[in-house]
């Protein structure tokens, strides 16, 4: 070659959209990805921890996905356990209307055995409405100056909320939680707020 090396990496990542037409059959770890879907679960991840530990605090936050891959987002705003259910059937409704197909919700919670040792996690729960489920959760710690320190995100076997106004919505079997020896406690009524 004449002193110069052509470089063929395309502009495949700047201005990602979300029209995938190759196959996204599994990525190595066994998961099998739904294009656009899974590009969402790890931007707003990442998106949210970065305004975590920014911020020192992350409000509760729904968006739903739309087919073209955009998403729109609402504040999650019950305040008390009666609360929870209408807010999520006006979401239900919300998403009926305007045609998502996927629902993500980010909040602030709390996991562990012992109320005196519990820790504070970041929750993330999504749903598609072909039935593909994450459920991530990031350890953090606050610090004096109004920030947080955020550790690793992980994939939680606990699932923090079902998503049975979503998955009515869809036609997907109901989900119920049952109350085991692990308890999440990402909006199951208590508040834990600092």
């Amino acid at each position: 070659m004449s002193g110069h090396e052509h470089d063929h990496t395309h502009d495949h990542d700047r201005g990602h959209d979300h029209d995938h037409d190759h196959d996204h059959d599994a990525n190595g770890a066994g998961i099998e990805l739904v294009p656009g879907f899974h590009d969402i679960v790890h931007w707003l991840s990442e998106q949210s921890c970065i305004a975590l530990s920014e911020d020192g605090v992350h409000a509760s936050i729904v968006f739903l996905g739309l087919p073209g891959g955009g998403v729109k987002a609402q504040v999650f705003d019950a305040k008390t356990q009666e609360d929870v259910a209408p807010t999520w059937g006006k979401i239900a409704t919300w998403a009926r209307g305007i045609g998502a197909d996927s629902v993500y919700f980010i909040a602030e919670g709390q996991r562990g055995e012992e109320e005196n040792e519990l820790e504070d996690v970041l929750v993330f729960a999504a749903l598609h409405r072909d039935g593909h489920e994450v459920n991530l959760q990031t350890p953090f710690t606050r610090n004096e100056d109004g920030t947080a320190t955020v550790g690793e995100t992980k994939p939680s076997e606990i699932v923090a909320l079902p998503f049975n106004e979503m998955r009515e919505v869809w036609g997907l079997p109901l989900v119920t939680v049952e109350a085991e020896g692990e308890h999440d406690h990402s909006h199951d009524g208590h508040d834990h707020s600092h």
